[in-house]
């Protein structure tokens, strides 16, 4: 046999190897198929849980009325038109996705599940979570207005006894698959790959803003400063109340953002004083501290519900943004409609913390600004 016909057997052994392997990978997809309706959990355990209002909650992080106002709002942009493949209704595309997002268990093990590829299991979720972001956001996390953030001012004062603050701001690492050729980017101080979830919640510890995506190898504050909100206070942009008085007093104020230590010390944000034996400083610390456990339980409470966040998301970081997105949007959604709350999960924050503080230089402004505050609570607040 020459070489020509020697080349042309190996191409067609080739060709008919893989064809044999692609064609062992349908017939698993299809055995998949085949078996939803006997197997599927949207089949057999689905009707189940329509029945039993705290097994409903336990499965999908959410009661019935949560769950239907939600596939209410999206069903038009998930719906699927009937094809040669099974169809999957809006109702088990949204029960996909909450499994997900309340397990982060790998999308091979949801195929077993629900008796559905792996791949559409992704799109599935990917679609969904989309359709939920796109179609509540604005209404559950809307841009903050100026009488939203005299809301929250209140309700700081009321509940936290800490006067002209409009949220508290903190972050958190998500932990992420190794995006290729991505050097250290993603690599952070804890020795894992990661995208960085920074948020402001309100008294409630429900989230006012979020910004998701950048590399966890960045510190609080370096995402702080490239952060969109930052950009909206910096450029007069984000409909801040005007100064006025603390109560009690006649000096007008500004309103500000509390954060830790990892944040820089702004005219418009607080953070602690570093370590310091000073009685007034001390005060102030306990008080700020007090008062941002609010974002800290924001934090505790969405780990615990949505459990995605506790693993390695196998997912691009794009999906991986669109993911915790939505996860902080169902938390305020669900806050909303008073479902029971879990016990926040256990040092979820301090793992997390970066400082950097050569890099948090102040101005006098700020520094003063801080002072003011110590001042006052050191005479007005016990």
């Amino acid at each position: 046999m020459d070489s020509d016909s020697d080349s042309e057997v190996m191409l067609s052994t080739n060709f008919s190897l893989r064809y044999i392997l692609l064609r062992k990978r349908r017939n698993k997809t299809n055995d998949l198929w085949k078996h939803r309706k006997r197997n599927g959990q949207y089949y057999v355990l689905f009707p189940e849980l329509l029945k039993q209002e705290d097994k409903f909650f336990q499965y999908m992080r959410m009661s019935k009325k949560t769950f239907y106002f939600i596939l209410r709002k999206i069903e038009p942009f998930i719906a699927k038109l009937p094809t040669h493949t099974p169809y999957i209704s809006p109702e088990e595309r949204l029960m996909v996705t909450l499994r997900f997002l309340s397990t982060g268990l790998p999308f091979k093990s949801l195929s077993f599940t629900f008796c559905i590829a792996h791949n559409t299991i992704g799109t599935i979720v990917y679609e969904t979570c989309e359709a939920i972001w796109k179609t509540l956001n604005e209404e559950f996390i809307p841009f903050p207005t100026t009488s939203a953030f005299n809301k929250v001012e209140r309700e700081f004062l009321n509940k936290w006894k800490f006067p002209n603050c409009i949220g508290a701001i903190d972050g958190k690492h998500v932990r992420v698959k190794a995006p290729s050729k991505s050097g250290t980017q993603y690599f952070n101080y804890k020795k894992y790959f990661s995208l960085h979830l920074q948020a402001v919640a309100d008294a409630n510890s429900k989230f006012i803003a979020v910004d998701v995506g950048e590399y966890g190898s960045r510190c609080d504050s370096g995402v702080f400063k490239s952060s969109t909100l930052y950009q909206l206070i910096q450029s007069n942009r984000l409909n801040i109340p005007p100064p006025k008085p603390l109560p009690g007093t006649r000096q007008d104020v500004p309103h500000v953002l509390i954060g830790d230590q990892g944040y820089p010390l702004k005219t418009f944000l607080l953070r602690p004083y570093p370590d310091s034996e000073d009685p007034a400083k001390l005060h102030f610390n306990e008080l700020l501290s007090i008062a941002r456990r609010c974002v800290e339980c924001a934090f505790g409470i969405l780990v615990a519900k949505w459990r995605c966040l506790k693993t390695e998301l196998q997912v691009t970081p794009e999906h991986v943004t669109l993911i915790v997105q939505t996860t902080c949007l169902l938390h305020n959604i669900c806050m909303e409609f008073k479902e029971p709350l879990p016990n926040p999960a256990k040092n979820t924050r301090a793992s997390d913390i970066n400082y950097n503080r050569a890099n948090n230089h102040s101005s006098h402004q700020a520094t003063d600004l801080r002072d003011y505050f110590k001042n006052y609570f050191f005479h007005h607040i016990d």
